[in-house]
This record gives structure tokens, C-alpha cells and sequence, in this order.
């Protein structure tokens, strides 16, 4: 063990103090690192297993191939894993739901994420394996053993009665259960039975090295001379994959401020050990020791912290990952996953945030002289010597001796104040954007009234039903009125350069487009009135004539106030009108949240329009408000009416308001802990240059005494300094800390159309008043420890 490390060790079991807040500094900082890379893989991992669950996990598929190709492809070196399917048949008589009938050998079940999660895979000819949701569909419950007859019919028009029994249960697929779709998994030997000749099979393909995805797929469908038409990407999947760059972005983000937040912390530490230490670096320096070693030695003291602090740090960031992640509110439930690699990035960044903010430091006691060091005093010499005159303050001489020596280590002030000024900002920046998150403005966009009625036949063919709701739900005696939404899907011509990058996913473009139009009542439409990026929201003229607002990206779109558009409307028998309307208004909103069933532009207008125009008389959606206090009377009333009718879904104010703010508390819990432990970071800079400050003045402050300076008097010293570094910090967050979460509020109310900018004045209060009440405990602990000891031994201090 070399002289340094010794020496190294030895400072550290001598000064507990420090070396127990640069232990800390580490467990923190690592422990953070450790939460956030978990937050952010636990999150990617969610996503794209949701993508998987719902689209498989193949990025690409080849159809009808024959079985010499599918030998190549299945024994191909650049595939991880190629399966064969194929669908057989599909169900009839299901009442709007689509039903399936698949086969597919093990690779291939894989591939499509069809699981078979109780029971066992289909053998038999009569063997199936079942959604959960089909069988629900069936009204059967969700076990093994059901014998379920089912009505099928073949690609080649032939249909056929079979009775299978339910083998298997399969993973549910929440995108099938939506559509109102669901798929039955065969064995081979029923595929056989109903096509004996099949020649050609569709197969998925995943490949070893997911980068460059088309090409490479491209390539592999030339070599084996398959036809584009055959081939197709997954795009939700390869789309998932590319975001997952840009989704880390705000947790790289979030990393770098806590690595900053460490270096100044641990800089300061040790650049004040460093500085306090001068003289003893002196005379190390005097016998014999090297400018390399005495940096050496520095870096030793981090290092050895470092071997203690992140180990801590990664357990510390592990316990709390554990409990944090399960907490995320999201949409889908989420589970923590924390790899290898996420202990070595840790460990890897804490380690180069320690040596980083050792550079310097070391640097200066590499430079240290002998004779420097002896003439060393704590005041800063460099620069020009002036004459400043300080200003009058109430507490006089007192108030003026705190604030020179606030400033004699500027350097050592600066970086305290920065640490502690980066803590506030981060406060104030997650305070202002969690309370502009109105928890009634995001519920109110997707449940209108206080109940809502959603048509979910995508047919609309239950007009009837929907009237008959209507009529009832009117007469019901603590409804005070309804809201009503219509929803029209015509086509019309649209730019195709702009469809080019949806080809892979909707295949050739004829010149023509789906798009939406949904149809709202004046008081829906009336959300838009503080929305509008261009035009007027007229309603009369809504009301009237043949007039529509744009939704969506006027740019990308090109669509202004007073343009053309013509809607081709299909009449359902073969037939087709067209109608022409205004641009009257643009904007990027829709006042009720609906699903976009098309890729087209989405397009607003009055609900008598579209009917009268666009010939749609069903309904969409259907808000009733209910007289105060009488919402359990009527969701009793409203699930006893609609029990009779299909495709018909209610939606709750009150369930999903609750729902969401107990998604926003947990985020607001999450954030709050993360910003505590790096504000817990920025209060330990400000500790130790505290302890420090008055700890290496102890002979100063005792001849300040002997001469007539008073307990009471020291003690308000102190305190001022102290409150100086409070104040001014805290004031320098405030102005920063409003200025920046004013821009990332316009950053997060683009997408989050239901936020509402509040100041944060509660915040910075309370910012301040926990920044003066730690200073003055600490300054008070502190004083009292100083004032045990006697003038006389403080003055005889050596």
C-alpha cells in the first residue's frame, strides 16, 4: 500500500465530519442515478412489452411463401427466429365482433405474442386455444373444458358447423379486446383437414440485429424472390423502438442536473478540505513530496469514498426503485426492471462525476509551496486591492462584518449558493408543472357530463337503441339535461407526398383519404372559444350553413380560414355524394377527447350539421348531467338500462376524476422525492461550508470576543452569514425557477392541452421559510458547540 493511500485513510478517519458528508453526497448522488436509469428502463420496458402484447414481437412478415422458402427462412443466419401461420377461417354470426380462426406452430405463436398461459397448446382437430375475451364473448366463463360450436367459413366461401373444446387460455390481447376482435389458435391437423392442398403460409420473422430493419428485410425478400405485395413492416413495433432514443431524453436530462448537483457538492467539499489543509500540504510538500503524489492523495480520498458510497448508493437507489416504479401512475400496470447494466452505469457515472469534481482540488494542492502555505491566511489576496465601503445596515457593525466574511472565499460562496440555488429551481420548475396539471380539465375531456353514453358499435347500425336510450335517460328524474356527439367518417383528396410515410402501413395511396368528423352540440363547442389559432369561433354560422374547423397541425396540413374542402360521403348501398364546406377556424385540439378513427385531417362542425348534411343520424356519444348529489341514484339507473342493450359503454365523472388525481398525486409524490434528494444534496454544500466556515475561524472569533464582542452579539453574526446564503440563494431560484418552468410549461401544455399555468408563490414561500429555518438550526448547533469551549483555549488554538 503506497505512502498516498495511507495518508489518504488517515485524513479520513480524522475528519469524520467531511468525510462522512462526502459519503453521503455519494450515496445520494449514485442512489439517484440508480432510481432514475430504473425509472427510465422500467418505463421502456412497459411500452414495448405493451407493442408486443398487442402486435407481436416479429418486425416483419412474409405471406403466402412455400415451403422451400419457409425452410430457407427458418435456417436464415441473419433471423433470431422465423414462425410459420396462417389464417384458416373466420367466424360468422358473432353480432359485430370479429372472430378468427389461426394456426400457427410454436415459433410462430411466439412471435405473434400469442401465449398460452393455462392449458396446453392445440393437438387435436377439434382442440382450440381461446382470448379470455372470447369465451366472455360466448358468456362463458374463463376456464378449460368449454365446448364451444362455432359457424366458420373458408377463404374459398365455404362454410362449416365444429364443435371444439377449449384447451387453452390464451394472454389477452387488450388492442383485440378494443377492436372488438379475437382469434382462436388451431392445431395443424384441423388446418389440414380444411385445406388439405395448402401450399402457401404466412410466416413472421424476427431478426438478430434489430438495426437497419428494412433494408435488411429487403434484401432477405429479394434472395428469395418474394413480391412487395407480400411483405409487410410492424410498424408500431419499429416505431416503438425508434422513440425509445427520444423518451430517454428527459431522464438524461433529470441525470445530468444530478450530476451536476454532485460536482459542485463534492468540488466544494473538497476544494474547502483542501483549502483548510494548506498548511499541512505545505509541509508535506517541504519533505520531499511530489506535485503528482499530493494530487494522487486527493484523488485517493474520493476514491475510497466512492468504494463505501456506491455500493450504498446502488442498494439505496435499488430499495427505493422497488417502491417508486410501481407507483408510476400510467395506464397499463408497470413493473420494476433493473438489469445489470443499470449497476454498472450507476457505478460507471458516479465514479466519473466523483473523479471529475476531484480535478481541480487536487490541482491546487498540487500547486501548494512551503512558503506558501506559511504565509497562508483564510481572506482571498488575488486581484487588485480596493477600498469598499460597505452599506448601512439595521444591525450595524454586526450586520457588516457578516457579509465580508460571506465573501472571503468567493469562490467557496459562488458554488454553495449555485448548489443550493439549483435545488430551488428544480422545486419551483416541478411544483408549477404538477399544479398546472387540472385534474378536471383532463377528466372533462374525455367524460363531458356527468355520465357519459358511448356508442361503441363501429357500424352504427343501432340507431333504434341509441334513440330509445335517449328517451329514457330524459325522463329520468334527476337528469338535468344531454349533450350529444355525432361522428362521420367521409374521404376526400389529400396530399400524397404527405402519405408517403404511412405506406408501409396502409400500403398505396389512390388520392383519396379517411377522415373524421365529429359533430357537437354549442356548449361542447364552446371549449374552443380560448383555442382557436386561427378565425373565429362563430356559432351561427355552425349553426347554419356548410361550415367546418380544422383540428390538427395548420402547418402540416396547410388548411386556413376560408378554404375549400370537399367530403365524399358513402351512403352504405354503393352509392356516394359529395359536399362542400368552409374552413371557418383552425385548431389543434378536439374539445372532447374521442378516438381518431382515421389518418386523414380531423374536422369539427355543429351536430346538426352532420346530420343534415353528412346524412350521419346515429349518435356518438351521449353526456348527461345529473342534479347535485344524485350520481349514485342515476349510475344505478343508467347500469340497470343499459344492461338490455349491446355496444353500448357508460363512462363516470366522479370514477375517472378520482382516478386521475390519484395519477397526478403519485407522480407529484415521485417527483417531490427525487427534487428532495437532490435539494438534500445542495443542503449538504451548504453544511459544510457553514461548519467550516466557523469552525476554521474559531481563533478569530475568540479574539473577536476577548475585545468585547458578545454571545448574543457572535450569535447574530452567524446567523446573518448564514441568512445571507439562505436569501440570496432562494431569491436567485425564485427569478431562474419561474422564468424556466414558465418555458417547460409551454413545453408540456402543447401536448397537455388540459394544463393551466399557476405562479408558484406558495412554493417559493415555502422554499424560503425551509431555507432560513435550516440555516438557523444549523448556525444555532453550531455557535452553541463553539460557545463550550473558553475564549482563552479558542485564542490558544495552534
Amino acid at each position: 500500500m503506497s505512502v498516498m493511500v495511507k495518508l489518504a485513510r488517515k485524513y479520513g478517519k480524522s475528519s469524520k465530519s467531511k468525510s462522512g458528508l462526502i459519503l453521503l453526497a455519494i450515496i445520494l448522488s449514485t442512489c439517484l442515478i440508480t432510481t432514475i436509469a430504473t425509472f427510465a428502463v422500467s418505463i421502456r420496458e412497459m411500452n414495448l412489452n405493451n407493442v408486443i402484447g398487442s402486435y407481436g414481437k416479429a418486425e416483419a412478415r412474409f405471406t403466402n411463401v412455400n415451403e422451400k422458402q419457409i425452410d430457407m427462412l427458418k435456417h436464415h443466419i441473419q433471423l433470431e427466429e422465423a414462425g410459420v401461420y396462417s389464417n384458416v377461417a373466420d367466424v360468422t354470426d358473432m353480432n359485430n365482433y370479429s372472430l378468427s380462426l389461426l394456426y400457427a406452430d410454436e415459433e410462430g405463436a411466439d412471435l405473434l405474442s400469442l401465449k398460452v398461459v393455462e392449458g396446453i397448446f392445440p393437438q387435436e382437430d377439434n382442440e382450440i386455444a381461446v382470448l379470455p375475451s372470447v369465451l366472455e364473448r360466448f358468456e362463458l366463463p374463463v376456464e378449460l373444458g368449454h365446448n364451444i360450436t362455432m359457424e366458420y367459413s373458408t377463404g374459398n366461401g365455404d362454410s362449416y358447423n365444429e364443435k371444439f373444446k377449449v384447451v387453452g387460455i390464451l394472454k389477452e390481447n387488450n388492442m383485440m379486446a378494443v377492436n372488438k376482435t379475437g382469434l382462436g389458435l388451431i392445431s395443424e391437423s384441423f388446418m389440414r383437414k380444411i385445406d388439405p392442398q395448402l401450399v402457401h403460409k404466412d410466416i413472421a420473422l424476427k431478426l438478430k440485429d434489430d438495426s437497419d430493419v428494412y433494408n435488411k428485410i429487403l434484401k432477405i425478400s429479394m434472395d428469395l424472390e418474394i413480391e412487395d405485395e407480400n411483405i409487410s413492416f410492424n410498424e408500431m413495433l419499429l416505431n416503438e423502438k425508434r422513440k425509445n432514443i427520444t423518451n430517454m431524453i428527459p431522464f438524461a436530462i433529470l441525470g445530468l442536473m444530478v450530476i451536476i448537483a454532485t460536482i459542485i457538492v463534492i468540488y466544494n467539499i473538497y476544494y474547502i478540505s483542501v483549502v483548510e489543509r494548506i498548511q499541512q500540504i505545505g509541509m508535506l510538500s517541504s519533505l520531499g513530496t511530489s506535485p503528482k503524489q499530493l494530487r494522487k492523495m486527493i484523488i485517493y480520498e474520493g476514491i475510497i469514498s466512492s468504494m463505501k458510497g456506491i455500493p450504498l448508493g446502488i442498494l439505496l437507489g435499488y430499495l427505493i426503485s422497488n417502491i417508486l416504479v410501481p407507483m408510476i401512475p400510467l395506464s397499463n400496470n408497470i413493473e420494476m426492471v433493473f438489469p445489470l447494466y443499470i449497476i454498472l452505469i450507476a457505478a460507471g457515472v458516479s465514479l466519473f462525476t466523483i473523479r471529475l469534481a476531484l480535478v481541480k482540488p487536487s490541482k491546487i494542492a498540487a500547486k501548494i509551496s512551503p512558503i506558501e502555505a506559511l504565509r497562508y491566511s483564510q481572506v482571498s489576496t488575488t486581484g487588485k486591492k480596493t477600498t469598499k465601503k460597505t452599506k448601512h445596515t439595521r444591525l450595524g457593525a454586526v450586520g457588516k462584518m457578516a457579509y465580508l466574511n460571506l465573501w472571503r472565499n468567493k469562490k467557496r460562496t459562488i458554488m454553495t449558493m449555485l448548489s443550493l440555488t439549483m435545488s430551488g429551481i428544480l422545486f419551483i420548475t416541478f411544483s408549477s408543472i404538477f399544479n398546472s396539471m387540472r385534474v378536471d380539465n383532463l377528466t372533462s375531456n374525455y367524460v363531458a357530463g356527468d355520465f357519459d353514453i358511448v356508442n361503441t358499435d363501429s357500424g352504427k347500425d343501432n340507431i333504434d337503441d341509441m334513440n330509445n336510450i335517449i328517451e329514457q335517460v330524459i325522463e329520468m328524474e334527476d337528469v338535468k339535461n344531454i349533450v350529444k356527439t355525432r361522428h362521420k367518417i367521409v374521404t376526400m383528396e389529400y396530399d400524397s407526398e404527405k402519405m408517403d410515410e404511412h405506406k408501409e402501413q396502409y400500403g398505396n395511396y389512390d388520392g383519396t383519404v379517411n377522415c373524421d368528423v365529429y359533430g357537437y352540440e354549442d356548449v361542447t363547442l364552446k371549449k374552443l372559444a380560448d383555442k382557436i389559432l386561427e378565425g373565429n369561433l362563430d356559432l351561427d354560422k355552425l349553426n347554419q350553413g356548410r361550415y367546418v374547423i380544422y383540428s390538427g397541425d395548420k402547418d402540416e396540413d396547410n388548411y386556413h380560414t376560408g378554404d375549400k374542402v370537399l367530403f365524399n360521403v358513402n351512403k352504405g348501398d354503393d352509392t356516394s355524394f359529395t359536399e362542400e364546406f368552409t374552413v371557418l377556424a383552425v385548431t389543434d385540439i378536439l374539445p372532447i377527447s374521442n378516438n381518431r378513427h382515421s389518418i386523414g385531417p380531423t374536422w369539427i362542425a355543429h351536430e346538426k350539421i352532420v346530420k343534415e348534411y353528412l346524412g350521419e343520424n346515429n349518435y356518438k356519444k351521449i353526456s348527461v348531467n345529473v342534479n347535485e348529489n344524485s350520481e349514485e341514484e342515476v349510475k344505478t339507473e343508467l347500469e340497470t338500462l343499459l344492461a338490455n342493450y349491446d355496444d353500448v359503454e357508460v363512462a363516470e365523472y366522479k370514477s375517472l376524476f378520482d382516478e386521475y388525481n390519484r395519477q397526478k398525486n403519485s407522480m407529484q409524490f415521485i417527483g417531490m422525492v427525487l427534487v428532495f434528494v437532490i435539494g438534500l444534496i445542495g443542503l449538504l454544500n451548504l453544511i459544510n461550508t457553514m461548519i467550516t466556515s466557523i469552525l476554521t475561524r474559531k481563533k478569530e472569533l475568540g479574539m473577536l470576543q476577548a475585545i468585547g464582542l458578545s454571545d448574543k452579539q457572535l450569535n447574530t453574526m452567524l446567523q446573518v452569514e448564514g441568512m445571507y446564503y439562505s436569501l440570496i440563494s432562494g431569491v436567485l431560484a425564485s427569478i431562474f425557477g419561474i422564468r424556466i418552468a414558465k418555458i417547460c410549461f409551454e413545453v408540456f401544455s402543447k401536448e397537455a392541452t388540459y394544463a393551466k399555468w399557476q405562479s408558484p408563490i406558495k412554493e417559493i414561500i415555502l422554499m424560503l421559510v425551509v431555507l432560513i429555518i435550516v440555516q438557523y438550526i444549523l448556525t444555532h448547533f453550531i455557535t452553541k458547540k463553539l460557545n463550550k469551549e473558553s475564549i482563552i483555549d479558542r485564542i490558544i488554538r495552534v
